[in-house]
């Protein structure tokens, strides 16, 4: 789970507060908080449904021990479009940027590192990623929270895929509002990944960016929740977007 509560090392850490007022965090369950499936209308309490939601939780438990607190540049953005809607002192907003452009430096740096670099298979990626991340800090990005979830959640037999969700106005115009990379799990076969409609009941949102793990209905509300989006304003397209080697 990400916890942006902690600056990097070269910029102080900050709170979020001016004249009472606090900015929500975005993140309410931690990584090994379990979800009581009896208390989630839209999830059908059977073994399978069981199985994936378990496999879920683990493999964002797994993320957390392994990874601890990350450094996301997108994860700093919304938390300054947090601060603005609060009407926060600039000094606070001027940390906030600092930080957004330490953590952006770092994440770019790694994805340039690993543009340079071939793989002959998914596995080979995910190890040079980890080793990576070991020696130059946690800085990453929502694409790369969602592979490792994705190799966790394969290694437990689990049958997962990454997926983008992002914004577009509502003549079909993309828009840069909401643009974001998770993991699914539990799809219904032949589903139209475009139509969340069609996923099925044991759909899960696993989403190690957020700290989140949460059936299919359930997360889709998340996301309009935590970046703003607006159903009068804005769709919501969901594409595929697995790496292939």
């Amino acid at each position: 789970m990400i916890n942006i509560s902690k600056a990097a090392s070269a910029v102080p850490k900050i709170s979020l507060q001016k004249q009472g007022k606090t900015i929500a965090n975005p993140i309410v369950k931690t990584a090994a908080e379990n979800v009581n499936l009896n208390n989630i209308p839209h999830y059908p309490i059977m073994p399978k449904a069981k199985s994936i939601m378990n496999a879920a939780q683990k493999a964002l438990e797994e993320f957390k021990l392994e990874f601890g607190d990350v450094k996301s540049a997108t994860y700093v953005c919304e938390e300054i479009k947090q601060a603005k809607k609060a009407n926060v002192d600039n000094s606070i907003l001027d940390a906030l940027f600092n930080k957004r452009q330490t953590y952006s430096a770092q994440v770019k740096k790694m994805r340039k590192n690993f543009k340079q670099n071939q793989y002959k298979c998914f596995d080979d990626y995910i190890n040079a990623l980890k080793k990576y991340l070991h020696e130059n800090g946690t800085y990453l990005n929502c694409n790369e929270c969602a592979d490792l979830t994705i190799d966790s959640l394969q290694k437990q037999g689990v049958k997962a895929n990454n997926v983008l969700i992002y914004s577009t106005n509502k003549e079909g115009v993309r828009t840069s509002f909401l643009e974001h990379v998770f993991t699914l799990a539990g799809l219904e076969p032949n589903c139209d990944i475009a139509n969340p409609s069609t996923w099925g009941d044991k759909a899960v949102i696993c989403d190690a960016w957020a700290g989140k793990c949460l059936p299919a209905k359930d997360g889709i509300n998340f996301y309009k929740e935590f970046f703003g989006t607006d159903d009068s304003i804005h769709n919501l397209m969901f594409e595929f977007c697995d790496k292939v080697f």
